[in-house]
């Protein structure tokens, strides 16, 4: 960490030492720089309209903060270099940029050395990464866009419709008001073994009629199950039809959009992976399946980490414009449960919930699992406002959902 152009950018730039201070920690520095840093803070905080510190009057400040005599012809010396470092307030944020990502790198590699686990390591290396990859500092977008006397028309277009993604099952796409918006965040939860994964697959044999690309993030099956599922879903015949004459399954398959269908494994897989991902495919649609194990930074509790993840995987569909539909758990409270609601989200009644457009809930009792069928409970729905929850049928064999009536 170049300290003293750090402290030198501080010093001539109030807004400088604004990103210094949010984005480098006190312990970053050697003993001489943080009491600099120390008494720079105080300047500022104790004259909010100061733009820059006055050279005379904060190594008067510096000089007096120090009680030891022999120790104040040191910092007299540090401030002298100070203020001859040539440097430009304005590439500071390169400057914190580099300092953040040498301090991050320090952490990994003492976690590596400890062997400390994969929890611990798994966010140092996606902080590490996203830095290495930042032209700026920056926590998100490169700021609010602004829409001045925007009309419907331009929001519209000339037919006065919304460009809308429809879903399957259909009788599930209605009660959205046709479909979902790109950038739209759409959360599955539901038991295990309850068809969350079917659910998903039956979707994406939807978006590949409407010739969408498709990138399917897993973290617990591999690829070579859900592909053959996918297949299956595609052609309309069973596992064992499948097999029988596998090349012709295939040409079929292809023919009917499979090579719009993309499978990363991520094992588990950090937010800053999945964005390299959309970044580099491009994709219509994304799904991630599972939300539970995705690796962010760790938090206080499992509560807040689920937040996190919803919260940065809603994030990436804005920013690439695309759908984002995640697969997450319902906890205990739903076993053998048909209507599901809030408080049945595993681990996070609040945190995922508010970060998902429509949350929906797939439920079942013990006749609706003797019988093939499952409940869906519309938890959410910022599209339409519809809450109803309403039965469909799943072919397990074929991994579709349809309504009752189709």
């Amino acid at each position: 960490m170049n300290e003293k152009k750090l402290l030198a950018a501080s010093a001539h730039s109030r807004k400088a030492w604004e990103l210094l201070t949010a984005h480098v920690e006190e312990g970053d520095f050697t003993e001489t720089g943080r009491r600099i840093l120390g008494v720079l803070s105080d300047y500022y905080k104790r004259d909010p309209g100061a733009k820059a510190a006055d050279r005379e009057i904060f190594d008067g400040l510096v000089l007096q903060s120090i009680t030891i005599e022999k120790h104040k012809e040191t910092f007299k010396l540090a401030l002298e270099k100070l203020w001859q470092v040539d440097v430009s307030p304005l590439n500071v944020a390169s400057l914190v940029l580099s300092a953040k990502r040498d301090a991050v790198l320090a952490r990994l590699s003492a976690a590596s050395v400890a062997q400390d686990s994969p929890e611990t390591i798994l966010p140092l290396m996606e902080e590490y990464t996203a830095l290495c990859k930042a032209d700026a500092l920056e926590d998100g977008p490169k700021g609010p866009e602004v829409f001045r006397g925007l009309t419907l028309r331009e929001i519209y277009g000339t037919d006065g419709k919304e460009e809308l993604i429809q879903v399957l099952p259909v009788t599930l796409n209605a009660r959205l008001g046709g479909g979902l918006l790109r950038g739209n965040h759409l959360i599955v939860a539901a038991r295990p073994e309850m068809g969350k994964t079917a659910f998903l697959v039956n979707m994406c044999f939807g978006f590949l009629k409407q010739k969408l690309k498709v990138v399917y993030f897993i973290n617990e099956e591999g690829p070579r199950h859900i592909q053959p599922r996918m297949i299956s879903r595609l052609v309309q015949k069973d596992a064992a039809e499948c097999r029988k004459d596998i090349d012709a399954i295939d040409a079929e398959a292809k023919a009917k959009g499979l090579d719009n269908f993309v499978v990363v494994d991520l094992q588990p897989g950090t937010l800053t992976e999945i964005e390299a991902i959309v970044e580099e495919e491009k994709p219509d649609v994304i799904i991630l399946d599972q939300l539970r194990n995705i690796m962010v930074k760790r938090e206080d509790n499992f509560t807040r980490q689920l937040e996190k993840v919803a919260i940065g995987v809603r994030q990436i569909g804005r920013r690439h414009n695309c759908v984002v539909i995640s697969a997450t758990q319902a906890g205990g409270s739903a076993e053998g449960k048909a209507v599901l609601d809030m408080g049945d989200i595993d681990s996070s009644n609040t945190g995922i919930p508010a970060q998902a457009d429509v949350l929906l809930g797939i439920g079942a009792d013990k006749d609706d699992q003797a019988a093939n069928r499952r409940v869906i409970s519309l938890i959410k729905n910022k599209r339409s406002g519809n809450h109803e929850f309403f039965p469909v049928r799943l072919i397990p064999q074929l991994n579709k959902y349809m309504g009752l009536g189709d």
